[in-house]
């Protein structure tokens, strides 16, 4: 897997969260333990700082094979969230293990995906680190 720079992190009481930039406009969190409001809002706060250096969009890759659980609250603020976020949109990929974790982000694929936005969700992590790496291969403008 290709890393990249840290540019973010923090430890909650039951979770953690780090966020590496492999190149302008593309972003990767890595989740292990329980997603809570900490956790949402280095999500938030670093596609916030990264969309201001992308013009013309960003995809942001969420390796959640770590997460057990989220607090309701992460699922309906993160939805809430993303609805409001103007253009450029951010293409966001998630993938998960968990099956609480996997039934959060179908709620919220509903929603983003009626709304016209961007939202891939992966079955297997090896289809997810396929597609990761295709895009650490593209050239970026």
């Amino acid at each position: 897997m290709t890393k990249g720079m840290r540019v973010d992190g923090v430890e909650s009481e039951r979770g953690s969260i780090e966020v590496h930039r492999l190149r302008r406009g593309l972003l990767r969190s890595t989740v292990h333990g329980h997603i809570d409001l900490a956790i949402l809002s280095v999500l938030t706060r670093t596609r916030d700082a990264e969309a201001e250096l992308c013009p013309n969009g960003l995809a942001y890759f969420h390796d959640w094979t770590g997460a057990v659980g989220y607090d309701s609250q992460v699922r309906v603020e993160a939805t809430r969230y993303m609805l409001a976020v103007p253009k450029p949109y951010t293409h966001v990929h998630i993938v998960t293990q968990s099956r609480i974790a996997n039934m959060g982000v179908a709620a919220a694929a509903l929603s983003l995906q009626l709304a016209g936005r961007p939202f891939h969700a992966y079955i297997t992590p090896a289809s997810f680190e396929r597609e990761f790496e295709r895009q650490c291969s593209l050239r970026y403008s």
